[in-house]
């Protein structure tokens, strides 16, 4: 039974683990030129006190996003330098 459980963690970790490409791809990844630049416009006129309400939720979930963008790519980063596919960005 041993040898089963075993081949059934590895048939998970198959499934659920990115594969070398897809982690690539994930350190790679930059969010869309055209969210970008709405969010930096968004956030000029916030600097500028021009932000209406609806522009400011519009606001919040490009930044939330563009969080969430960066915090995955800073783990697929962490995995490909441990998986040897990358050198880490500091020594």
């Amino acid at each position: 039974n041993t040898q089963r459980i075993k081949q059934i963690i590895q048939s998970l970790l198959t499934i659920l683990l990115p594969s070398d490409g897809e982690i690539e791809a994930l350190a790679d990844a930059t969010m869309a030129s055209a969210q970008a630049d709405r969010m930096h416009t968004l956030l000029e006129q916030q600097q500028a006190g021009t932000l209406a309400p609806r522009e400011r939720d519009e606001l919040f979930a490009l930044v939330q996003l563009y969080q969430e963008g960066t915090l995955r790519k800073a783990q697929a980063w962490h995995e490909a330098v441990r998986r040897g596919l990358r050198t880490p960005l500091t020594p």
